[in-house]
């Protein structure tokens, strides 16, 4: 979008067509090539550096190693709070990463949202969200889990107060047998529509 200030709204392979474009001026192209060069280089950085080691397979994501880093800096009984991609709950690269939250900190809840009704505006409304609240130390016995996937359920920003005051009634209660049960690999979280389809499980 420095070259480009509609590039943003683009559709994907609209996008694609005028990256490429764009690329045929050198100079573009080769700030591209300095601009991949240095992800490169960043990301071998992360991985030698011996601090980030929950990072799991794949590619590295700067959410991941902001979460990482906060669960690791943070004092016992210090308070985190954080608005992360969903990816954290379901992904298979970031199973390290729930091990390390689940058995260093007890999460008090996570929201999963879709922008549907954009609490983010400048986010694409089908992007989704999650809002993680955990308190160092100990290990996550419950949890409270609230998904609001769909546009008939999705939150609007003026409502997102009111069901963080009343979480422990909004949500439904998540148990980490309930997850190992279900995910005992990976920790990963099944989309749960109500409370009865956590119990029967």
């Amino acid at each position: 979008s420095n070259y480009d200030p509609l590039f943003r709204d683009l559709p994907k392979q609209e996008a694609l067509r005028r990256a490429e474009e764009l690329r045929e001026e050198e100079t573009i192209d080769a700030a591209w090539l300095n601009y991949l060069s240095s992800i490169g280089a960043t990301g071998n950085f992360f991985k030698a550096s011996g601090e980030y080691r929950y990072q799991g397979k794949g590619d590295l994501n700067t959410y991941k190693l902001f979460l990482e880093r906060a669960l690791t800096l943070l004092r016992e009984g210090g308070g985190l709070g954080q608005v992360l991609p969903s990816g954290l709950y379901t992904d298979q690269g970031t199973t390290e990463l729930r091990k390390l939250l689940f058995e260093t900190a007890q999460v008090r809840y996570l929201i999963a949202l879709v922008n549907e009704r954009f609490i983010f505006p400048a986010v694409d409304h089908r992007f989704r969200i999650m809002l993680l609240n955990a308190q160092r130390g100990g290990k996550t016995e419950t949890f409270n889990v609230l998904y609001r996937l769909n546009i008939q359920n999705a939150l609007a920003p003026e409502d997102l107060s009111a069901v963080l005051a009343n979480i422990e009634t909004e949500s439904l209660h998540l148990s980490i047998a309930t997850v190992r049960r279900f995910s005992p690999d990976t920790l990963s979280l099944m989309e749960m529509r109500n409370q009865r389809e956590i119990d029967i499980l």
